[in-house]
């Protein structure tokens, strides 16, 4: 019997070419836009899995208060991670992260690591990173070693067993590598190339800062982990860490009139639903990932949409075999079962192409990415792809099955069925349905582009474009002959600027605790965002002032004068920029006078405001910047790689364009956008395959009128029209209903910009012109076929 159903459906499939291929490439594009979109939904879904005990680990993290603002940040105070774990029954073990970037030397080969962390002991036992080489007893408990990852080890010293003990040089403190572990994997929150010891800062802040880190209860640095006994009991340790800290913080909390309140993250969690100052640098969104969810199930839908006008657009064909098959005694359900299985073979072969064809387009879309995707081929994973093939088969088929079989011989032989209201109604709404999808994704990625062009063309309060950073992390041979270099540089026409700095100006600064007064007078304390500049800095910007003045060489400014911006004349209570002049910082010998405010600039992005901003006097920098003439780019960089090189021959030169630095703020956002670029013309695609059908099956059912129209006299552009208005209709009604639904989506995914466009009439107009042409498009091409059929043909029977 099985034998005998296949052979049925495979000749149906094969004796009717056409409509197979389109069923074929509708399920195909359908299936492999959802393979591609599961391969990265589940990377995003299952970050930081792979830990040991996960679902009891977490990460602390904290609402801070001043009496200027509130703030949530990731990182804690560097005692959490030393104390708690002593004070609390319930914790197990804890681990403070620091991330930091160092200059490591060896061989004469210099590189600057920004992906370093500082950690503790517990590291690798409370993080699953696998050991490679080298042994796992008292890894980082000594502060002169380090551990090295695969990549790392092989960068530096040729292979990973060439690694073990070799010494380096770590901002030209001699440090050994000890262990090399594997590269953390993509869905770790946590990215490393090395690990340096805790041991190793604290034992610098003893000698340098005389201060005992492990009692820094107050402020933000490390991100701190900690793992329960019994993790159903985490939000009592929640209550308990929040108390432990009151008691040590409480009069510090007085005496700065701030507080702290501590919450707990499973790590787990992390990646899609953290999103505090100085989180993790490859978090997701929730949003996002559910938002790709829902376009791989609505593409899917598309396709099985397809499949049934298609099939159903085709079934008049099938009218006479059904009805000979019920005449000689087959049963509705062995039809259903029959109609069924034909989509089983569907279904099954255009799975076997679409995971061709995901494979062959995930190369490019892990290019595109940045990261590396592969479709597993594990049990799992094809019990997986079994499971989908039954329920695409159920859906895609189901309802043509049940249509198909429900024939009745005499009826259907005569060709009434297909006059069925019902029917034609039925395949309208899938129509509709598949327009509306398909505008909604066209109204999003037109918004989406909008907001892009808005991000790239709004005044950032600087001009970025020509200069260029140079990160030399703090290098004292760089910070001594600084001045020699920027002479040189500025030897050249090409070089219109130069300045020495503690941050870049994009990717977000460093805060610290400050204290004022207001414009009364009274005493305010809190955190705020802090950078320190040389006086060349807003010249080589080219940034403004709205009151006083820029800091000046020769000068006292050095040791007794700060900026602030405009957020922080608002936040800290001043009224007007004129009145933040002369207003003190600190107290003692160690006051400092604001003597300017400059004008509001984007050192963050643009999804949030412009915040508050100190800014003091640069001295030594750990970055320079470097506006080129654009014009003649080629000899500017030519000049600057040239001086650098006669100047600071034993540093490498590593530096990065503002405008590439602004671009990868962005990145995410602009690989979205191509992305549902991609699954919007799809999705298009899809749909025209599906009115493809209807129109076929509709035209079938109006020869015989066009035919007696063409008799009467009527020309067949008049035909064409006529044919084409009707599914216009059908089109234009899809449009009003996604428009809508489209303007409030967007309205929504806006609201997470501070500084945002707004979806516009213009896109409005454009959703509704794109899928009304493509349908016109596509319609009057089978209008055209009929209109010039020669009605002789269709009317000699009647």
């Amino acid at each position: 019997m099985f034998k005998t159903i296949f052979h049925a459906a495979w000749r149906h499939l094969t004796k009717n070419k056409v409509s197979a291929i389109l069923n074929v490439t509708g399920l195909t594009i359908g299936l492999a836009t959802c393979l591609i979109i599961a391969v990265w939904a589940e990377r995003e879904l299952t970050f930081d899995n792979f830990h040991a005990n996960a679902d009891a680990k977490f990460r602390i993290w904290n609402e801070f208060k001043s009496e200027a603002e509130t703030f949530t940040q990731a990182p804690s105070g560097v005692a959490l991670g030393a104390q708690l774990p002593k004070e609390i029954a319930d914790i197990a073990s804890a681990c403070r992260v620091f991330n930091s970037s160092f200059q490591f030397k060896y061989e004469g080969e210099v590189y600057v690591e920004n992906k370093v962390v500082i950690a503790d002991s517990t590291f690798f036992s409370f993080f699953n990173f696998p050991i490679v080489s080298g042994s796992a007893q008292r890894l980082l408990t000594n502060p002169d070693q380090v551990v090295f990852t695969r990549s790392a080890a092989i960068k530096y010293f040729g292979s990973v067993e060439k690694a073990l003990d070799k010494i380096v040089l770590m901002n030209d403190v001699p440090v050994t590598v000890t262990a090399v572990v594997e590269d953390a994997p993509a869905n770790a929150h946590i990215q490393f190339d090395i690990v340096v010891p805790y041991m190793t800062m604290h034992r610098y802040a003893m000698e340098h800062w005389k201060q005992d880190l492990d009692n820094q209860w107050l402020g933000g640095w490390p991100h701190t982990y900690i793992e329960i006994h019994d993790a159903s009991k985490w939000k009592s340790v929640e209550k308990m860490v929040n108390q432990v800290v009151a008691e040590h913080s409480k009069k510090a909390w007085a005496d700065n009139k701030m507080s702290y309140q501590y919450f707990l993250q499973p790590i787990k969690s992390i990646h899609l639903h953290s999103h505090h100052r100085y989180d993790s640098a490859n978090n997701g969104d929730v949003m996002t990932v559910r938002v790709f969810i829902a376009v791989a199930i609505l593409v899917l839908l598309l396709a099985c949409f397809n499949y049934i006008n298609l099939t159903t657009a085709t079934s008049v064909r099938r009218a006479k075999e059904i009805s000979l098959r019920k005449v000689a005694g087959a049963s509705k359900g062995q039809l259903i079962r029959q109609f069924l299985f034909e989509t089983f073979v569907t279904t099954v072969l255009a799975v076997v192409v679409g995971v061709a064809l995901a494979q062959m387009v995930l190369p490019l879309f892990s290019t595109w990415m940045g990261q590396s995707y592969s479709i597993p081929f594990d049990g799992l994973h094809v019990l997986g792809l079994g499971a989908f093939v039954l329920v695409v088969t159920l859906l895609s088929g189901i309802y043509p099955s049940i249509v198909l079989s429900s024939f009745q011989p005499m009826v259907a032989l005569r060709g009434k069925f297909f006059s069925s209201e019902s029917g034609q109604t039925f395949r309208k709404a899938l129509v509709v349905l598949q327009f509306t999808i398909s505008t909604v994704l066209l109204i999003s990625i037109l918004t989406v582009n909008r907001q892009m062009q808005f991000i790239a063309s709004k005044p950032l309060g600087y001009e970025g474009n020509g200069v260029l950073t140079i990160d030399f992390n703090g290098d004292e041979s760089v910070q001594k002959r600084y001045q020699v270099l920027r002479d040189a540089l500025l030897t050249a026409p090409y070089i219109e600027g130069t300045s020495q700095h503690s941050a870049s100006v994009v990717g977000g600064l460093g805060n610290g605790w400050i204290s004022t007064r207001d414009k009364d007078d009274k005493e305010v304390t809190t955190s705020i965002y802090q950078m320190n500049v040389d006086p060349d800095y807003f010249d080589t910007y080219k940034m403004s002032f709205v009151a006083g003045r820029h800091f000046l060489r020769g000068t006292a400014d050095s040791a007794k004068a700060v900026l602030v911006n405009e957020a922080a004349v608002k936040n800290l209570g001043w009224g007007t920029a004129e009145n933040a002049l002369g207003k003190p910082f600190g107290n003692g010998d160690n006051t400092r006078y604001v003597v300017g405010v400059v004008r509001d600039f984007h050192f963050e992005n643009l999804h949030v405001a412009v915040q508050p901003l100190l800014v003091g006097y640069s001295i030594n920098g750990d970055n320079m910047s470097v506006r080129v003439n654009t014009a003649h780019l080629q000899e500017g960089m030519e000049h600057l790689q040239t001086s650098w090189k006669k100047i600071m021959p034993e540093v490498p030169l590593h530096y990065k364009f503002i405008d590439e630095s602004l671009a990868q703020q962005y990145a995410n956002e602009r690989k979205m956008e191509t992305v549902f670029y991609v699954f919007a013309a799809l999705s298009f695609f899809i749909a025209c395959l599906g009115l493809f059908g209807l129109s076929t099956f509709m035209i079938r059912q109006r020869l015989q009128e066009i035919s007696i129209r063409k008799v009467l006299g009527a020309p067949v552009a008049k035909i064409v029209l006529l044919l084409t208005k009707d599914f216009s209709k059908l089109v234009l009604l899809s449009v009003l209903i996604a428009t809508p639904i489209g303007w409030m989506l967007m309205k929504e995914w806006l609201a997470t910009f501070t500084y945002h466009t707004t979806v516009g009439w213009v896109v409005l107009v454009i959703a509704l012109a794109i899928p009304l042409l493509i349908s016109v498009l596509t319609v009057s091409t089978q209008a055209i076929k009929a209109a010039w059929v020669n009605p002789a043909k269709i009317l000699r029977s009647e």
